[in-house]
């Protein structure tokens, strides 16, 4: 399935396995929101539907307002093709049965073919102890949903990626925002994809008005 995003699917021989479900991990500032809505509305352009769910409660208008910067961005397909679902009220109810529930009964009343599940880890802090099982259930229920899901996680320069996630999921891509002296270089790394001879090592990566670019080789 092609991203939309300019040299990672020549990284992935030509785009995301499917169905499989792949780790979006990097630090504040790297591009992981903007990856997954530049996927979202390529799936969009092809016809293809898509579902962003939002564990940190957050208004659609915010999410819209934030990624209409972006060319990719097609307004008619917000609503339509692109179903946002806040997550936030169940949430703070702490039940994983209710949580996983209604991203069940989302996924299998819209029929995505891309889902987004934005900044995961945040549920560890309400779930507590229940959090490994609440990934557990989550992975085995991800399976059933015959979709590329991509999953979010904030991450530190030291701990590039949560391991706990990467042992649910087929693929780990992470974005890289590291400070060089003066200047900051970003960055992009596909540590494993499952059903692909990917390529590895960091790759240069940019942001413009475009979205993301990703530059093989540099």
């Amino acid at each position: 399935m092609p991203t939309g995003i300019p040299g990672l699917d020549e990284m992935l021989e030509g785009g995301i396995p499917v169905p499989s479900s792949v780790l979006i991990s990097g630090e504040t500032g790297s591009g992981k929101t903007t990856l997954c809505m530049q996927y979202l509305f390529k799936g969009a352009e092809l016809g293809e539907r898509g579902i962003y769910f939002m564990a940190l409660s957050e208004p659609a208008e915010l999410m819209l307002r934030f990624i209409s910067t972006y060319e990719f961005v097609d307004h008619r397909h917000f609503g339509t093709l692109i179903r946002y679902v806040d997550l936030g009220e169940v949430i703070e109810g702490g039940d994983e049965d209710e949580i996983l529930e209604l991203m069940d009964r989302e996924v299998r009343s819209f029929h995505p073919r891309r889902v987004v599940i934005d900044s995961l880890p945040f549920l560890r802090t309400v779930l507590k102890d229940g959090y490994s099982r609440f990934l557990f259930r989550l992975g085995a229920m991800m399976k059933s949903w015959n979709s590329v899901v991509l999953i979010t996680a904030e991450s530190r320069s030291s701990t590039p990626y949560p391991q706990d996630i990467a042992c649910i999921t087929d693929g780990v891509i992470i974005l890289y925002n590291m400070e060089i002296g003066r200047t900051r270089r970003r960055s992009l790394e596909i540590l494993k994809m499952m059903g692909t001879s990917h390529r590895a090592g960091k790759h240069a990566l940019d942001i413009t008005s475009k979205g993301i670019t990703v530059y093989p080789g540099l």
